[in-house]
């Protein structure tokens, strides 16, 4: 009885504790901070920025960068609550023009109450709906409730709480960056994350009101918290390993035309929950071999990345001679200055610096398995290969397109790549909590670079044959760049 006693108590104690925890990290997140507790958490940004990123001066001169740190520096002298500070840094961290690194407002803490409570509203406004950016507009793309007819695909948004829609899309390109010069990225983050730009940048509310114009009508149309019956299906435990995306289709996907000797193969990422690459890999291929497929037609748009073990695996599936897949892996500095506010600080004090990290003449660099040469995979797949790419295409995907372009193989269809093509800073990137603002720093430590480059900087991988599916031609249907590979195939 008494053991039961004191489990209970101590169970008491550890909800207590953690509710004041909670309560006192929310109160940082809305209180107004001292400058001189701005002032630190804006040098713990700059000096890990400063001593770990490996890429900060690739595509901004370090005199440019210096002023700008310094003009947002003479911007914190007055008090601030952490989404003002938020509001003045982040636009810094995008001049960097690193798509992996950005600064992170941090949500609220929530009790077990508090979630029950909102679980019990429903759905958020902007969580109803999914929004295009097409044509420098606004489009709703889908509606999450079919028994919501007030809002309907082809409608444009022309203002969200009266504000511009321009002004809202401008205001969001300004929190986060692609690598280098490159624009196609842009439009997918904003489309994925319209309401969590619009809420940092503008204000956070349980209604929004949407101006909306359908055809030459022009109406306010007034969202609040809706409660949406989920449409989510059994998941069969057997296919886990090929994943389902937002629409509750296939991530990783094979489907074969017999009769004209041709496959699709999609990848739709390279890092999900219960994913099984190798498993994947090994059937399709070994399909692809036994029925004697001629055309390949590889799906990489809408990867934004992941395991760069992943990509190397379906690299020696598509190209038949032993190859490197990356350059040695750069790292700026084995201990960093900050590493104590690192998330898994541990990890950054031993592991980090003594196991993973190695110096020799020219500075210090990581071992991958991927910097060396590694054979081509059983049943690796020789005859033709088209590549469809966009601006979603990031990141590992990036340097996976790379390579099979700089070995030149395939033809490839769609628009520049999100990621850089030359190298990203990827591998290892921990968070930096910022101590009294409770912001977080997102900081890549590692360069990675394909085993290939070209001439021109700060660019993607541009495809041969540049087509764009348009928000009107994904709504009827219509894929103009799967259209163009079928149409190259056809003429061979």
């Amino acid at each position: 009885m008494m053991k039961i006693l004191k489990l209970f108590m101590l169970s008491v104690i550890v909800l207590m504790v953690s509710c004041t925890s909670k309560k006192k990290y929310n109160q940082a997140l809305n209180v107004k901070h001292p400058v001189e507790a701005l002032k630190e958490d804006y040098q713990i940004l700059k000096t890990s920025l400063l001593e770990a990123h490996p890429g900060i001066y690739w595509y901004i001169d370090s005199i440019v960068l210096a002023h700008k740190f310094d003009s947002v520096e003479n911007l914190l002298h007055k008090p601030l609550t952490s989404l003002e500070f938020y509001r003045y840094v982040a636009p810094l961290i995008t001049e960097i023009k690193c798509g992996h690194t950005r600064l992170v407002y941090p949500n609220k803490k929530y009790t077990i109450a508090e979630k029950q409570i909102l679980k019990a509203k429903g759905v958020h406004p902007f969580n109803q709906f999914k929004i295009a950016l097409d044509d420098d507009k606004v489009w709703i793309k889908s509606v999450k409730d079919s028994s919501n007819h007030t809002l309907k695909p082809k409608m444009e948004v022309l203002s969200v709480d009266d504000y511009p829609i321009d002004s809202i899309v401008k205001k969001a390109n300004q929190l986060f960056s692609s690598d280098g010069f490159n624009k196609t990225l842009n439009p997918y983050i904003i489309e994925n994350n319209f309401g969590y730009y619009y809420q940092l940048n503008f204000k956070k509310s349980d209604t929004i009101c949407l101006k909306i114009k359908e055809d030459t009508l022009v109406k306010d149309i007034t969202l609040g918290f809706s409660k949406i019956k989920s449409s989510s299906k059994k998941v069969n435990k057997k296919l886990a390993y090929l994943g389902k995306d937002a629409d509750g289709k296939p991530i990783l996907d094979l489907k074969i035309d017999s009769l004209n000797k041709t496959a699709i193969l999609k990848v739709g990422s390279f890092s999900f929950d219960q994913a099984n690459f190798s498993k994947f890999y090994r059937q399709s291929f070994k399909k692809l071999k036994e029925q004697e497929i001629n055309h390949l037609i590889l799906d990489l748009r809408g990867n934004s990345g992941g395991k760069l073990s992943a990509c190397n695996k379906l690299f020696r599936y598509l190209y038949d001679k032993p190859a490197i897949f990356n350059q040695r892996v750069e790292v700026k500095k084995r201990y960093i200055s900050t590493r104590k506010y690192f998330q898994n600080s541990w990890f950054y004090n031993f592991p980090f610096p003594h196991l993973t990290i190695k110096k020799d003449s020219m500075g210090f660099y990581s071992l991958l398995r991927t910097n060396k040469a590694l054979n081509p995979k059983i049943n690796v797949y020789k005859p033709d290969l088209y590549v469809l790419i966009n601006g979603l295409s990031y990141s590992a995907t990036s340097l996976l397109v790379a390579n099979l372009q700089g070995v030149k193989r395939g033809i490839f269809i769609g628009e520049e790549t999100g990621g850089a093509y030359n190298q990203c800073t990827a591998g290892t990137i921990p968070y930096v909590n910022l101590p009294n603002t409770k912001l977080k720093l997102r900081l890549p430590l590692k360069v990675i670079k394909p085993n290939t480059s070209q001439n021109i900087v700060g660019r993607g991988v541009f495809p041969h044959y540049e087509v764009i599916n348009t928000f009107v031609d994904e709504l009827n249907g219509k894929d103009n760049q799967l259209e163009k590979a079928l149409q190259l195939i056809k003429t061979r």
